[in-house]
């Protein structure tokens, strides 16, 4: 393995736990309200891009890093939504 493949490597990991704290913290507070929409969607569209870079370009380190970092970010951005909308339909019935 060349130098710079594991330095990829090494980039990759801490890529792909950067976002791990806050998908843990909106899980456990059930709450998203703090985060953008424009940050998950842009975050979540260029994840989404340079996994189709790393395919294209044969370079596992970024296609692995931002493949999980577009699904926890989605995630994210699914679950934000969900609370969205459950919050209006209650507030509907009330």
């Amino acid at each position: 393995m060349q130098p710079q493949e594991i330095v990829g490597y090494i980039a990759a990991f801490f890529t792909m736990i950067a976002f791990l704290p806050q998908v843990i913290k909106s899980v456990r507070d059930q709450q998203t309200h703090d985060l953008s929409y424009g940050l998950l969607i842009l975050q979540s569209l260029g994840s989404f891009l340079w996994s189709v870079y790393g395919i294209i370009a044969h370079s596992y380190p970024i296609l692995i890093a931002n493949s999980v970092t577009f699904v926890l970010v989605f995630f994210v951005l699914i679950f934000k939504f969900s609370q969205k909308n459950s919050s209006i339909k209650l507030d509907y019935i009330q």
